[in-house]
Order: structure tokens, then C-alpha cells, then sequence
């Protein structure tokens, strides 16, 4: 239980520091980014199949 409780209190911490947002919205951009080139390799990998 003692885990539970630190981890509860450090995700609070985290999600009132001033510059959370920033950090939430670096992460989803990053998370994008990361999507288009799997999306690009598969297509990729496709294209060299058909070949």
C-alpha cells in the first residue's frame, strides 16, 4: 500500500508542476511523429513486396 500511496503522490507532483502541459504536449508530438514513420515503413515494406 506504502507504493501505492508514493506513486499517487508522485504522479500528483508531476501533474501540478508549472510546465506539465508542455511535457504532455512534447510526448503526444513525439508519439505523432513516431506513428507517421510507422506508417511510412509499412507502406514501404509494401511497396518492395509487390515488387
Amino acid at each position: 500500500e506504502d507504493d501505492m500511496n508514493e506513486n499517487d503522490i508522485l504522479k500528483r507532483i508531476i501533474s501540478t508542476h508549472p510546465s506539465y502541459s508542455l511535457l504532455l504536449q512534447s510526448h503526444i508530438n513525439c508519439l505523432q511523429v513516431l506513428s507517421l514513420s510507422l506508417i511510412s515503413l509499412s507502406l514501404s515494406l509494401r511497396e518492395r513486396k509487390q515488387i
